[in-house]
């Protein structure tokens, strides 16, 4: 490039001004720094690119410059699909491990949330954490964690946050998030993605909320009184022998699948002896169910009665 295309080009002076505004958002807490200057590190051959585009479009007639626009953003097009849809997985998917301690706090609070992926929950944690497991992360997305500790509760979010400011979603398999809490204390736990497994079986949650895209499994507790709010289109209940179970909300439910025992209410069903159950747990189905189904815990077939 020469003196006079330089002087001639805003290039420049643009790549130094978003670098300076950059810079300055970073000082002021506005962009996080490892995150923003990650991107600009893993970002850079960007401004190569755009180098060669203004020796281009600065030699080259109207039409022409138009032209090799369109050329350029079709081939990052079909790079960015190439990459989405057919790379291997392990060259676009981060396995990040998850290990977080014990705290002190007598109330718990964790919050766990991925786009796209799958999430299994379960319990089973070691003695000493409060979670631990993994979780799958694309290269479109980051792993997010943060924890604060307000009195006496302790609030921990684990997030799958977009880089981009939309979604893209893959045709390949999605993200598996493997978590197991702890089983010795008592919380209220969150979880969403495109589908939610949760086994609660040995856990001591009392509250959970559970929002899937799709499908949601949930195996209860048989050692404490729980409340579970879903929001699927498909939900699957596995209910120990011992265990009580009333389930609302049932009168928005396309179809409902429930063994013969139990008994039929306008908006609810509810199992044998319900309350008089040592262990009892009370699901509401938020609207958008179009399937509910509810077995004994270790039943693959699907339930006949409707």
């Amino acid at each position: 490039m020469t003196g006079r295309a330089l002087r001639g080009s805003l290039l420049i002076p643009l790549v130094l001004i978003a670098f300076g505004v950059v810079v300055l958002l970073v000082n002021f807490g506005v962009l996080d720094a490892r995150e923003t200057w990650h991107v600009v590190l893993r970002g850079w051959p960007i401004v190569i690119i755009l180098l060669g585009l203004d020796l281009v479009l600065s030699r080259a007639s109207a039409g022409h410059a138009f032209g090799v626009l369109v050329l350029v953003c079709v081939i990052a097009a079909a790079a960015f699909a190439a990459v989405n849809f057919a790379a291997p997985a392990h060259w676009i998917t981060q396995t990040v491990q998850v290990h977080e301690p014990l705290p002190t706090a007598s109330a718990v609070e964790i919050t766990a949330a991925c786009p796209e992926c799958s999430m299994t929950l379960s319990g089973g944690a070691s003695r000493d954490r409060l979670v631990e497991g993994s979780a799958e992360v694309r290269w479109l997305d980051r792993f997010a964690r943060t924890s604060e500790a307000d009195g006496t509760t302790f609030r921990l979010e684990l997030q799958g946050k977009s880089r981009l400011p939309f979604t893209v979603r893959s045709l390949r398999d999605r993200p598996v998030w493997n978590l197991r809490v702890a089983d010795e204390v008592a919380m209220t736990v969150s979880v969403s993605g495109a589908r939610c497994d949760v086994d609660l079986t040995k856990s001591n949650v009392a509250t959970l909320y559970v929002r899937a895209d799709g499908e949601a499994s949930i195996r209860l507790s048989k050692v404490r009184a729980s409340t579970v709010y879903v929001t699927a289109e498909s939900v699957r209940i596995e209910v120990p022998g011992d265990v009580g179970l009333v389930v609302e909300g049932t009168d928005a439910v396309g179809q409902l699948l429930v063994p013969d025992d139990y008994t039929r209410g306008a908006t609810s069903v509810a199992s044998p002896q319900a309350d008089a159950a040592r262990v009892r747990t009370r699901i509401v189905i938020l609207p958008g169910a179009e399937r509910v189904e509810i077995v004994p815990a270790g039943t693959d077939a699907t339930t006949p009665k409707t």
